[in-house]
Parts: C-alpha cells; structure tokens; sequence
C-alpha cells in the first residue's frame, strides 16, 4: 500500500459491516489503508496505542464502552484523529452527544457505502460530514453554539426550550415527538436532561420555571 495513503480506523461489532466497509474503503481514491479493524472500544483504544491512524469510523451502539464515549476517550488522547461515528438512527439527542464528544462526522449506516468514502475525505481535509434527518440549522447549532442558549434561559438549548414549551401545552411524551418529528425515547431524554440541569422534579415545578423565564405565557 502506498505510504501517502489515508491510515483508516474501523470499529464496529458486526463482522460482515466491518469487512464491507473495509473492502470500499480500500478500493477508493485517494488511496486509503485500513491499518486498525477491532470489535470493541477497548479493543480499538488498545491497538491506537500501537497503530498510525488519521480517521476513526465507529458504531455507536456496542458492548461495553459505546462509540461515543470511545470518541471522547480518543479526542483527548489522540487529538490528531479524527472521529467519524456511524449509527442506526437519525436521532437529534445522539447527534447532539456525537458533537459535544468531538467527533468530526456522523453517519448513517443505511448510507455508508456510498458516503463513506466522501465523508473520510472530508473529515481528514478538517471538514465535518454531518449526514442524518437533523435539520442542518440545527446541526450547527449544535456544532458552534449559536443559539443554543435561550434567550429566557441561561441552562437550555433550543430544542429542550421546544420540549419544554410542549410540555406546558400539556402534550404527551409520544405527541411531543409527533410534533417534533423525534423519537419517544428522545423526548423522555430530553425531559430528564430539563429536569435534572434545572434541579426540578415534577411538570408543576417545569410550568412554574417557563413562565418565570417568559418561555411561554399563560
């Protein structure tokens, strides 16, 4: 393999994912070399101590130590590589973890065999590759900040004053991720994120907080 070729990472417990995205990655241009392939994290952290890598692609659902928390571990280790995530669901809280853990992509799976090659491209030129249902405003949001703090609130993001405001419209968990367009799981973990940065514990509590900061008006 040619010494200038991209050195690629591939972390994700299914044998048959890693193998195909290993044969696409190698077949590429510009050149590319997997030289890391592992089934876990730890795995993975246990062979970058020993092997050249610029670009990390990994699951983010895995035993054990997930890909998230496998990106961070990697951003504070290993600054110069850079982290692509690659994942099952389009899910705005997991897009919002994946940026504050440092990762430089985020991938769906059902697209990585035609992407995956741009996205490595991308991300080793130092640009981001964010591919998923997420709105792109929001993305960036999550990305630079701007916004993200309310202007009624100093502790939430535009999305948890969303949830927020929903939930003093007394809508549901599951209608609130209708309106959204966001799974039930996300709301719920939204709801908890609300309740537990603010040091609140019940609707009543949450109701009384958006009025006093004027996020809504009843």
């Amino acid at each position: 393999m040619n010494g200038s070729a991209l050195k690629i990472g591939l972390v994700d417990d299914h044998r048959v994912l890693r193998d195909g995205l290993r044969l696409i990655i190698e077949e590429a241009e510009p050149p590319m070399e997997v030289t890391l392939l592992a089934s876990s994290a730890h795995e993975a952290l246990e062979k970058l101590e020993t092997t050249e890598v610029q670009v990390l692609l990994t699951d983010i659902a895995m035993h054990g130590m997930d890909g998230l928390e496998l990106a961070r571990t990697v951003v504070h280790r290993r600054p110069e590589v850079r982290v692509i995530v690659l994942s099952m669901h389009d899910d705005a809280e997991l897009v919002e973890r994946a940026v504050h853990a440092g990762v430089r992509g985020y991938l769906l799976k059902d697209h990585a065999a035609r992407e995956v090659v741009q996205a490595i491209v991308a991300v080793s030129k130092g640009e981001h590759w964010f591919r998923t249902g997420i709105p792109e405003t929001v993305v960036n949001e999550f990305r630079f900040g701007s916004g993200t703090r309310s202007t009624g609130s100093t502790e939430l993001t535009p999305r948890q004053v969303e949830v927020l405001r929903l939930i003093c419209d007394g809508m549901t968990e599951r209608e609130i991720a209708d309106e959204l367009g966001i799974s039930h799981h996300t709301v719920h973990v939204h709801k908890n994120n609300i309740m537990q940065s603010l040091q609140l514990h019940s609707k009543v509590d949450l109701v009384k907080y958006a009025v006093q900061h004027k996020l809504v008006q009843m």
